[in-house]
Protein backbone atom coordinates (compact mmCIF):
# COMPACT_ATOMS: atom_id res chain seq x y z
CA UNK A 1 0.00 0.00 0.00
CA UNK A 2 2.91 2.33 0.70
CA UNK A 3 4.28 2.04 -2.83
CA UNK A 4 0.82 2.52 -4.33
CA UNK A 5 0.26 5.63 -2.20
CA UNK A 6 3.66 6.98 -3.18
CA UNK A 7 2.86 6.41 -6.86
CA UNK A 8 -0.49 8.19 -6.43
CA UNK A 9 1.17 11.17 -4.74
CA UNK A 10 3.84 11.30 -7.45
CA UNK A 11 1.18 11.14 -10.16
CA UNK A 12 -0.80 13.90 -8.41
CA UNK A 13 2.29 16.09 -8.15
CA UNK A 14 3.14 15.50 -11.82
CA UNK A 15 -0.40 16.48 -12.86
CA UNK A 16 0.04 19.59 -10.72
CA UNK A 17 3.04 20.92 -12.66
CA UNK A 18 3.32 24.70 -12.45
CA UNK A 19 2.73 26.37 -15.79
CA UNK A 20 4.89 29.34 -16.88
CA UNK A 21 1.97 31.81 -16.87
CA UNK A 22 1.47 31.17 -13.16
CA UNK A 23 4.63 33.19 -12.45
CA UNK A 24 3.10 36.36 -13.90
CA UNK A 25 2.01 39.09 -11.49
CA UNK A 26 -1.67 38.67 -10.62
CA UNK A 27 -2.44 42.07 -12.10
CA UNK A 28 -1.39 40.77 -15.53
CA UNK A 29 -3.49 37.60 -15.28
CA UNK A 30 -6.98 37.25 -16.63
CA UNK A 31 -9.84 36.38 -14.28
CA UNK A 32 -9.75 32.78 -15.58
CA UNK A 33 -6.00 32.55 -14.92
CA UNK A 34 -6.40 33.92 -11.37
CA UNK A 35 -9.15 31.37 -10.73
CA UNK A 36 -7.01 28.55 -12.19
CA UNK A 37 -4.03 29.72 -10.09
CA UNK A 38 -6.16 29.74 -6.93
CA UNK A 39 -7.39 26.21 -7.70
CA UNK A 40 -3.81 25.11 -8.42
CA UNK A 41 -2.56 26.60 -5.13
CA UNK A 42 -5.41 24.92 -3.24
CA UNK A 43 -4.61 21.56 -4.85
CA UNK A 44 -0.88 22.03 -4.18
CA UNK A 45 -1.67 22.68 -0.51
CA UNK A 46 -3.90 19.59 -0.35
CA UNK A 47 -1.17 17.45 -1.90
CA UNK A 48 1.38 18.85 0.56
CA UNK A 49 -0.97 18.07 3.46
CA UNK A 50 -1.56 14.54 2.11
CA UNK A 51 2.18 14.03 1.77
CA UNK A 52 2.78 15.28 5.33
CA UNK A 53 0.00 13.06 6.67
CA UNK A 54 1.49 10.07 4.87
CA UNK A 55 4.98 10.96 6.16
CA UNK A 56 3.67 11.05 9.75
CA UNK A 57 1.87 7.75 9.22
CA UNK A 58 5.02 6.16 7.85
CA UNK A 59 7.02 7.56 10.75
CA UNK A 60 4.60 5.89 13.19
CA UNK A 61 4.89 2.61 11.25
CA UNK A 62 8.70 2.89 11.23
CA UNK A 63 8.78 3.40 14.99
CA UNK A 64 6.45 0.42 15.50
CA UNK A 65 8.71 -1.74 13.32
CA UNK A 66 11.76 -0.57 15.28
CA UNK A 67 10.06 -1.55 18.55
CA UNK A 68 9.11 -4.93 17.09
CA UNK A 69 12.68 -5.43 15.86
CA UNK A 70 14.08 -4.51 19.27
CA UNK A 71 11.76 -7.07 20.88
CA UNK A 72 12.83 -9.76 18.42
CA UNK A 73 16.52 -8.94 18.95
CA UNK A 74 16.05 -9.02 22.74
CA UNK A 75 14.30 -12.40 22.58
CA UNK A 76 16.96 -13.76 20.19
CA UNK A 77 19.77 -12.57 22.46
CA UNK A 78 18.06 -14.13 25.47
CA UNK A 79 17.78 -17.46 23.64
CA UNK A 80 21.43 -17.28 22.55
CA UNK A 81 22.47 -16.55 26.15
CA UNK A 82 20.40 -19.51 27.39
CA UNK A 83 21.97 -21.77 24.77
CA UNK A 84 25.45 -20.54 25.70
CA UNK A 85 24.76 -21.31 29.37
CA UNK A 86 23.43 -24.76 28.44
CA UNK A 87 26.54 -25.39 26.32
CA UNK A 88 28.80 -24.45 29.23
CA UNK A 89 26.88 -26.79 31.50
CA UNK A 90 27.14 -29.65 28.98
CA UNK A 91 30.85 -28.94 28.43
CA UNK A 92 31.45 -29.06 32.19
CA UNK A 93 29.50 -32.33 32.51
CA UNK A 94 31.43 -33.76 29.57
CA UNK A 95 34.76 -32.77 31.14
CA UNK A 96 33.68 -34.40 34.40
CA UNK A 97 32.69 -37.62 32.60
CA UNK A 98 35.96 -37.63 30.65
CA UNK A 99 37.90 -37.29 33.92
CA UNK A 100 35.87 -40.18 35.35
CA UNK A 101 36.64 -42.29 32.27
CA UNK A 102 40.36 -41.52 32.63
CA UNK A 103 40.22 -42.49 36.31
CA UNK A 104 38.50 -45.77 35.38
CA UNK A 105 41.03 -46.46 32.63
CA UNK A 106 43.87 -45.74 35.06
CA UNK A 107 42.33 -48.13 37.60
CA UNK A 108 42.00 -50.83 34.94
CA UNK A 109 45.65 -50.32 33.91
CA UNK A 110 46.75 -50.53 37.55
CA UNK A 111 44.68 -53.70 38.07
CA UNK A 112 46.22 -55.29 34.94
CA UNK A 113 49.71 -54.34 36.05
CA UNK A 114 49.04 -55.79 39.52
CA UNK A 115 47.62 -58.99 38.01
CA UNK A 116 50.58 -59.31 35.68
CA UNK A 117 52.98 -58.76 38.57
CA UNK A 118 51.19 -61.45 40.60
CA UNK A 119 51.39 -63.85 37.67
CA UNK A 120 55.11 -63.24 37.32
CA UNK A 121 55.69 -63.60 41.04
CA UNK A 122 53.66 -66.79 41.34
CA UNK A 123 55.72 -69.90 40.54
CA UNK A 124 54.17 -72.17 38.00
CA UNK A 125 53.00 -75.37 39.64
CA UNK A 126 54.62 -78.48 38.42
CA UNK A 127 57.70 -76.75 37.09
Amino acid sequence: ATLETRKALTAGAAALAREPWMDLPRAQMSAGQRKALAEWEKRAMELAEEAEKKRRQLEVERKAVEVDMADVVYEFNAKVAALAAAKIKVDMELASLEAHVLDCASSVDEARAAAAARLEATPIAGS
